[in-house]
């Protein structure tokens, strides 16, 4: 899920609160991202290079993925699967098959 893609849901639900701690984990990591080389450069880049795109979204993947991971083992799997989705989809311009995605969330 993205930002954007946040439902309404029950918030006790440990599934829940394990997916919107780990879109929490991914988005800090693009704020941590964008302090270090200057939000405008960092967006400028973004925007204009796959290549630079790519390397940022598998950084905040892999922390997204962590955070599902120390949170429960069978949703990690399963979120794994659904975020491999995400950064092969048309959301990032498909610059990436989603098994290449996965090993990149996982190396």
């Amino acid at each position: 899920k993205t930002a954007y893609e946040i439902k309404e849901c029950d918030w006790s639900s440990d599934v829940c609160s394990s997916d919107l701690y780990g879109l929490i984990a991914h988005e800090i990591t693009h704020v941590f991202q964008q302090v270090k080389m200057g939000r405008d450069v960092w967006w400028s880049k973004y925007l204009n290079d796959k290549k630079f795109r790519l390397a940022q979204e598998v950084e905040s993947y892999r922390q997204q993925y962590k955070v599902y991971k120390m949170n429960n083992d069978l949703f990690a799997e399963y979120s794994l699967g659904r975020i491999s989705d995400d950064l092969s989809g048309d959301l990032y311009g498909n610059i990436v098959d989603k098994k290449e995605a996965r090993e990149l969330i996982l190396s």
